[in-house]
């Protein structure tokens, strides 16, 4: 079953507080995923916080997905 997520917060230690619409909230911890890939860009712990948003019912890093965009051509 997909929960859908309402809210996100991240934190200044790459974690990121998800809210469910059910009423749980998980502690997502990204510190391993920016250390990779796409995602080496969210080490800016600035762009990290600014990118964690809700879409389409998830968590998303909407601008690291339109820097992916760009460097797949």
């Amino acid at each position: 079953m997909f929960h859908k997520v309402i809210q996100v917060v991240p934190t200044n230690d790459y974690k990121v507080y998800i809210y469910f619409v059910d009423g749980k909230i998980k502690l997502f911890d990204a510190s391993e995923i920016i250390k990779k890939g796409v995602f080496q860009q969210l080490q800016n712990i600035e762009l990290f916080i600014n990118s964690c948003t809700v879409l389409n019912d998830t968590l998303a890093r909407h601008r690291v997905a339109r820097f992916a965009r760009k460097d797949l051509g």
